[in-house]
């Protein structure tokens, strides 16, 4: 065995070197060399040896004049190369002590007392070191130096410098070496590794070590105490030798776990494992890495093999708090005891817990709250359930985030944002979107400008997109509330749970808990909040409660928000951005997005800085390369950056894989193992794990991002074989867990890790297993179903079963356009027209198509283009006749007809009207029937055939009864009977039969009260035709009496109609004298006209705002207003507002001086007032005659 050697180095040291050498001998050591400031003694026993450090530690801090230094750096090289010098043939440690600083600062940087199992940080392994004993040949290259360094002594932050690793990957390489050695222990690994022996106190006896205190002292710690009840059937004993067995393999189950998150074992006490984390070095996230162990126990326990004749059930408890540290005899050596009120709080939580659950003492749980799913527990003290890890936590959490690899060659990237954080710091809100093709490293530089956030004690909230859900509206945000205010998924308070977590922000956001319900698909539906609002102001009402959540939260500290994958996100998450970007809250706000250079259309990128990300340069290439693998060979360093093409992923992947391949020939292996795309050398990476296929495949399928329990149900695999898998991809750094055992979520690190495996399925396998998972979401998961219909869908899709998936795409889209999210609704419809396509023809397949059209005519609305909009339609009608189903023909040619009259095809519009109501017969579908004739109603109505109107709108009024209770509404549009009103007030109101339309109007207004759901769309018809008929009769101060209050209504929520609104509106202004007001309503009306693209009205605004023009004198541009109105009306049919302008020309003709063309145009508008029967027009014109002296 090599000697050890101590080196204690010392300064200022008033006594001399005696009380060393003296506490030396009385520990069993020999003094073999003095200098003026260090003393080197020989100890057999590292024991020994570190009972003297503590021994002279104390004898320090009792006498005042004597002072030992903090010996690192020079003093520390000195003293280890005199050893190496004069006893080349020992291991030397530095033995140098830190009296000057307190338990708890200390323990952030060194060891002040560290335990036999954890020899100092400061350790130098010296020469001669024996060559690896047979049991490390398991160990692969990389391995084997982790394992070297580590047992010089090495930090983890030290190998990985010295690896060019990152820390994560260098504890993932520990945890293997410990599994593969069969030890638990470094002290174990130190003796496996130099064949030293722990029985060497015989064979080398030793001076007798003097009497010296035991080691004490109070430190901040965090246990985790398991409690294990083993059980057999039929509640027999079990024997003590079979309890240990249990005992002794779940903790060398969870040994490399607690490794990894640099937790150490504590004393062993009956069926309770004994978990310490914050010793010897501390660390501020020590609660929250305990509770991430807790959590991650849960699942190895279960993936366990255990004894298969029992059962086995674990409760654990958690606690933090101040204790007493103090070394007890165990075996041969030393052992770490702990003592102390949060130790017994941990044992009483793990008590209570019972099986499967995970308690927290009150004290530690307020520090988990915000990063850990918490409910209440009956239990000591207050405690608290863990139940989970929050998807998205409130503040950003380094340790437990996914690593994104070290971030090279964007030091002047990082320095504009870091430039921005501050100037958000000072009130002015910045937004950053940071593009670039996959793999380039927009994540990692994201996330170092939120840990430099974090460091300044700002709020941090992550979102991240997916593309199964990119056209759910707010389902980010929807995600991340979920997992703050419903934690535990209690279905029968959520409500309650919502109101509470939003209350702590303001009585305003708890009064805002009916439109979260509704972006969460929580609550009823029908919630009376809602049933005064139109889907419009339903959507304004979802995105102005999301952003004042998100500000509220920024109150306090400054806010940064990371939105990652934003080329996934659906239109209303994006709005919400860009209203917080726009936001003028005088609070400290940086918004920093990630998305891909495509599907990034749209306003909202206004409202962002885009920062684009290129390939790294050859020199940061290279210095990431030689960070991943040793590489030395030039030629093949230039061979792999050229192959990367600066992209940081690519080459992080491509030097591992050279890393651990084969070193014959080394040249070579580039152009011949190493695939030359990165999705390639993904999926050979997932190949030399050796996983299980189906497994993993499934996995893949689910999204990125998957459910342990789901996966476990879709693959019908054990959930051992699942959780072994689970366990391999996170120890490779593949995967991030979420959430305990029971709702565990895991996170591919990377989309590229998805799409690699996923696109190695083959296509017959891929469609087999979603439409597998589509299956089992239904029967196991019907609330999930019942939420998120385009998930089912989603998988039914790439499952090969487009039809099936059709009602839910339709069942989504209505939801989204519920929410006036109509983006989303079209391209949820899109994607499953697309589907359809591909399918062979039966009935089911025709009924879908056609449904599905419909529903896109309805979502696109009047923002669709007016031919693409016509083209489903015919399509729709042609389906239908293929189908022989009159109900959805009529559907298609009623709305066909619609659209034609919007579009100014009015003559086709009546011809397709006629013919649809002369082949719907009204037994078939009354409702449908009814539909045709108001259709056709509208088009003769825009022809100036107003007797027609008023036929047509009345036999449907006489059909419907009358009977507003019936919620006949197609989405988006009116109430029939209603519908029927408006076209019967106006048709009368033309022709001047004003006391008819007083009777509707009366009628209708008494009938409103009993109207079903929301009368706001009614209500403004309804408005509309009342204030035609008053200008017509000119009441133009009723007019505007009715029009002004509902100018809000229409601007916000049905845009739509402001062309007529304001034009009505602005007419009655110039007729009561306020000319000025009325042209600028005109004007607006043109405008809003003109933006929604339809002609039919557009004749009637350009009149209208001619007369205004003319009125206000400025004579040209009224006559060419009017001109072109009537230009429009011959062109399209409109015979009315044709008559109506051509004597607006007759006056303008008139005051010009040309009565010759004056008289003519009077006489074209008086045949057509007679023609048409427009009463008030044949008023007007016998008016203009008489004033202007024309014959008759």
């Amino acid at each position: 065995m090599k000697n050890l050697y101590f080196c204690f180095i010392f300064s200022n040291l008033i006594q001399g070197n005696a009380s060393i050498q003296r506490l030396a001998e009385q520990h069993g050591g020999q003094v073999v060399q003095q200098g003026d400031t260090h003393l080197i003694c020989r100890f057999r026993l590292v024991q020994d040896g570190l009972r003297c450090i503590s021994a002279i530690r104390e004898s320090a801090l009792t006498d005042a004049k004597s002072q030992l230094s903090v010996g690192i750096s020079k003093l520390g090289e000195q003293a280890a190369h005199a050893i190496a010098r004069h006893h080349p043939d020992g291991i030397g440690l530095d033995g140098t002590v830190f009296p000057d600083l307190d338990s708890q600062s200390a323990a952030r940087f060194v060891p002040i007392r560290p335990a036999p199992e954890n020899l100092p940080e400061a350790a130098l392994w010296w020469q001669d070191r024996p060559e690896p004993t047979a049991p490390l040949s398991v160990l692969t290259e990389r391995e084997h130096a982790v394992a070297t360094l580590y047992a010089q002594g090495h930090t983890y932050q030290e190998i990985a410098q010295t690896l060019s690793r990152a820390p994560a990957t260098i504890r993932t390489h520990l945890a293997a070496i410990y599994r593969k050695l069969n030890v638990s222990s470094k002290v174990e690994l130190l003796h496996l590794f130099h064949g030293t022996s722990q029985t060497s106190a015989t064979a080398h006896p030793a001076q007798e070590p003097g009497p010296a205190a035991p080691l004490s002292e109070r430190r901040l710690l965090t246990f985790v105490v398991i409690e294990i009840a083993v059980s057999v059937p039929g509640g027999g004993t079990v024997d003590i030798e079979t309890q240990l067995t249990v005992v002794d393999r779940i903790s060398q189950c969870l040994a490399p776990e607690l490794a990894r998150l640099d937790g150490v074992w504590g004393h062993q006490f009956g069926q309770r494992l004994l978990a310490c984390f914050g010793w010897p070095d501390a660390d501020e996230d020590d609660a929250l890495t305990a509770a991430s162990f807790a959590l991650r126990a849960q699942v190895l326990i279960a993936a366990a093999t255990l004894p298969a004749s029992v059962t086995v059930q674990c409760g654990i408890g958690l606690a933090s708090g101040i204790c007493v540290l103090r070394d007890v005899t165990q075996g041969n050596g030393l052992a770490k005891a702990f003592f102390g009120q949060n130790l017994m709080a941990a044992e009483r939580c793990a008590q209570h817990a019972g099986p499967g659950r995970i308690l927290a003492d009150a004290t530690m749980a307020r520090a988990l709250t915000g990063f850990f799913n918490l409910s209440p527990d009956h239990g000591p003290g207050g405690c608290m359930e863990i139940t989970g890890q929050v998807s998205a936590p409130v503040r950003y959490i380094s340790r437990i985030h996914p690593a994104h690899g070290p971030l090279v060659g964007r030091a002047d990237e990082l320095a504009l944002l870091t430039n921005r954080w501050s100037r958000a710091r000072q009130r002015t809100c910045q937004a950053i979107l940071l593009t670039g093709d996959a793999g380039i490293g927009k994540s990692r530089l994201a996330h170092a400008i939120a840990q430099k956030a974090l460091e300044t004690n700002a709020t941090i909230i992550a979102f991240q997109s997916a593309p199964q859900y990119q056209n759910t509206p707010l389902w980010p945000f929807a995600r991340w509330l979920a997992a703050q205010a419903l934690p535990d998924g209690d279905q029968a308070n959520q409500l309650a749970q919502l109101y509470r977590y939003l209350a702590q922000f303001g009585e305003t956001l708890g009064q805002s808990t009916p439109f979260f319900a509704l972006m969460l698909g929580i609550g009823p539906a029908d919630h009376d909040t809602f049933a005064t609002l139109s889907p419009k102001q339903r959507r304004e009402g979802m995105l102005d409660a999301v952003v004042q959540l998100i500000l509220a939260m920024g109150k306090s500290t400054p806010l940064f928000l990371l939105f990652e994958d934003l080329h996934w996100a659906d239109s209303s998450s994006r709005e919400v951005l860009a209203r917080l970007a726009a936001s003028r809250s005088g609070l400290s706000i940086m918004i920093v997005a990630t998305a891909r250079n495509e599907g990034l259309d749209g306003d909202w990128k206004s409202s962002f800085d885009q920062l684009g990300l290129s390939g790294l340069d050859q020199r940061s290439a290279m210095i990431l390369a030689r960070r991943v693998a040793p590489i030395q060979n030039a030629h093949l360093l230039d061979t792999l950056v050229a192959q990367a093409g600066g992209v940081p992923l690519f080459i992080e992947e491509l030097s591992r894989s050279l890393a651990t391949t084969p070193h014959d020939p080394l040249e070579n292996r580039i152009a011949s193992e190493v695939p030359d795309t990165l999705t390639a050398l993904l999926a050979a990476r997932f190949d030399g794990l050796a996983l299980n296929a189906a497994i993993l495949h499934h996995a893949a399928c689910i999204g990125r991002d998957f459910h342990r329990d789901l996966l476990i149900a879709v693959t019908d695999h054990p959930a051992k074989e699942v959780d072994a898998m689970i366990a391999s991809l996170i120890e490779a750094g593949l995967v991030d867990q979420h959430g305990s055992a029971s709702q565990a979520v895991f996170i591919f690190r990377h989309a590229l890790f998805r799409d690699a495996i996923y696109g190695r399925i083959l296509r017959s396998e891929r469609q087999a297993m979603h439409a597998r998972i589509a299956e089992v979401i239904n029967q196991q998961y019907p609330e999930l179903a019942a939420r998120h219909p385009e998930l089912v869908g989603y998988h039914l899709l790439q499952g090969g079963d487009p039809v099936t998936s059709a009602p839910l795409l339709i069942a989504a889209a209505r939801a989204a356009m519920a929410k006036a999210s109509y983006p989303e609704a079209s391209a949820l419809i899109e994607c499953g027209l697309d589907a359809l396509t591909t399918q062979d023809e039966t009935p089911e397949q025709l009924a879908q198509g056609i449904d599905l059209r419909f529903l896109a005519y309805a979502a696109r609305g009047l923002r669709g283009n007016p031919d693409k909009l016509l083209s489903l339609l015919k399509d729709a009608e042609v389906l239908a006749q293929r189908l022989d189903d009159p109900v959805r023909l009529c559907k298609a040619l009623s709305s066909q007809t619609y659209l034609m009259a919007s579009a100014g095809q009015i003559q086709a519009a009546i011809k397709v009207g006629k013919r649809n109501v002369a082949q719907m017969r009204l037994a078939v579908d009354r409702n449908m029937f009814v539909m045709g004739k108001l259709m056709l109603s509208r088009a003769l109505y825009a022809s100036g055939q107003y007797n027609e109107t008023v036929l047509h709108s009345t036999r449907s009024l006489a059909l419907l009864d009358r009977d507003v209770t019936a919620d006949n509404r197609e989405i988006g549009l009116l109430n029939q009977v209603y519908n029927a009103f408006g076209w019967a007030i106006l048709g009368h109101a033309e022709m001047g039969a004003f006391t008819e339309a007083e009777a509707l109007i009366d009628e209708a207004t008494g009938l409103l009260p009993h109207l079903t759901g929301n009368s706001a769309h009614e209500r403004l018809w309804l408005a509309l035709a009342v204030a035609r008929k008053c200008l017509l009769a000119g009441d133009h101060a009723g007019a505007v009496g009715i029009l002004e209050p509902e100018l809000d209504l229409c601007a916000n929520h049905y845009p739509a109609y402001l062309p007529r609104i304001y034009s009505t509106l602005g007419a009655s202004y110039i007729a009561s004298g306020r000319i000025e007001r009325g042209r600028t309503l005109l004007q607006e009306a043109e405008t809003e006209a003109y933006a929604i693209g339809f002609r039919f009205g557009l004749a009637q605004v350009l009149i209208l705002l001619g007369n205004a023009l003319w009125v206000s004198g400025d004579t040209d541009a009224a006559l060419a207003k009017i001109d072109a109105g009537v230009s429009l009306a011959q062109d399209i049919g409109e015979q009315g507002n044709e008559a109506w302008g051509l004597l607006a020309k007759a006056r303008i003709a008139q005051d010009n001086g040309a009565a010759q063309h004056a008289q003519a145009f009077l006489l074209r508008s008086e045949q057509l007032a007679q023609t048409l029967d427009i009463r008030p027009l044949q008023n007007a014109c016998t008016r203009f005659r008489s004033a202007s002296g024309f014959e008759g």
